[in-house]
């Protein structure tokens, strides 16, 4: 006797795993951020004549967050291509070898997918699947998502950054005066620090305190580079994919189950 799952059930198990690993990397996040800014270190680039501000990490990035980070894309990617396949033999195809979830960098690449993807598929299906458009004139942020379980995987999946948080106490509130570039947000791996902030030549604090009493930097733990659309927290951006993936899920299973009640 076999326990044979029902259809889209085991699409269904990988998504709720994802989410669990979600919960995990919440909690991996905040004990990495809770105490991890150092003293900021002063520096100058000789080259630009900058003054340079670092923000040291007390901690190492924790590679479970990368490696986790990892494991939920490819679960998702992985709960998409089940999911058509069960679609798939539901609509008559004999087996699912060979099938999976369309994604493609151009609509070239889209459609080349598609055929090599979805081939003896019920052609109702491959219209709808085709319809998600997921390439990056259409679908564009699933898209680059899903990449990265697949082509764009040797790119970084994690990482640190910072930005500024303004501190005003009433006592050192200051004005910085000449040319300043803040937000830089470059981890620097090695040395395990962010480049903050640069003053340009002839910049200066005006008023009391140091400048970092001024301007203190927020740490946060993102997804790839941090920008549009992964520009949220790294859990954000895993629970609104995650969202995403489980609602092209459900519209798959719907879409077999109408074209099975239009057969005659």
């Amino acid at each position: 006797m076999t326990d044979e799952l029902e259809p889209f059930e085991s699409a269904k198990l990988v998504l709720d795993s994802a989410k669990v690993t979600i919960d995990k990397i919440e909690g991996e996040v905040a004990s990495f951020l809770d105490d991890c800014i150092g003293p900021v270190r002063e520096d100058f680039d000789g080259v630009t004549a900058e003054k340079i501000f670092y923000v040291p990490l007390k901690k190492p990035f924790p590679n479970s967050i990368r490696t986790d980070t990892y494991h939920v894309v490819s679960d998702l990617k992985h709960a998409l291509d089940q999911c058509v396949g069960d679609a798939a033999i539901l609509l008559g195809r004999t087996n699912a070898k060979g099938l999976h979830f369309p994604i493609g960098k151009t609509v070239d690449d889209f459609d080349r997918e598609i055929r090599r993807r979805l081939r003896n598929v019920d052609p109702d299906l491959r219209a709808y699947l085709v319809s998600l458009d997921t390439n990056e004139r259409g679908n564009s942020d699933l898209y680059k998502f899903l990449a990265m379980s697949g082509p764009n995987k040797h790119q970084r999946i994690a990482g640190v950054s910072a930005k500024s948080g303004m501190l005003i106490n009433g006592k050192n509130l200051g004005v910085i005066s000449g040319a300043v570039t803040l937000n830089i947000g470059k981890w620097h791996r090695r040395q395990n620090e962010i480049e903050f902030v640069r003053l340009g030549r002839g910049s200066r604090l005006i008023g009391k305190g140091e400048f970092y009493d001024v301007l203190k930097p927020v740490l946060r733990v993102i997804f790839k580079d941090g920008k549009p659309p992964f520009d949220e927290s790294l859990p954000a951006v895993l629970r609104r994919f995650c969202s995403e993936c489980e609602s092209v899920l459900t519209g798959i299973e719907a879409e077999t189950e109408r074209i099975l009640r239009a057969r005659p």
